[in-house]
């Protein structure tokens, strides 16, 4: 599922590859449609954001390390590592 090319990922020709999967073939995946699938993590209260690990204020924003490392991202050089990669907006929206 994590192969760099999209062509070459488990389900790149349908979902029936990744439900005949041998890891997946026996999941109820009826049951999952229906949702009659118990979750098997339930956070307790409303609200599941944990706000010990965050921080209103980000600091590092325009520190020089962080200017420095924008800098680097945009080279061709490193863009170039990400060449096989592509994001399709419309089909990221339906996720």
């Amino acid at each position: 599922m994590i192969q760099r090319k999209p062509n070459k990922r488990l389900g790149s020709n349908g979902p029936g590859e990744v439900k005949n999967h041998p890891w997946l073939r026996h999941y109820p995946w009826e049951d999952l449609h229906h949702k009659r699938l118990r979750s098997p993590f339930v956070p307790q209260g409303q609200d599941n954001f944990d706000h010990q690990n965050s921080n209103s204020e980000w600091k590092d924003q325009n520190d020089e390390e962080m200017l420095k490392s924008g800098e680097m991202l945009r080279r061709d050089s490193v863009q170039d590592l990400f060449s096989e990669y592509y994001f399709d907006e419309h089909y990221a929206a339906l996720q």
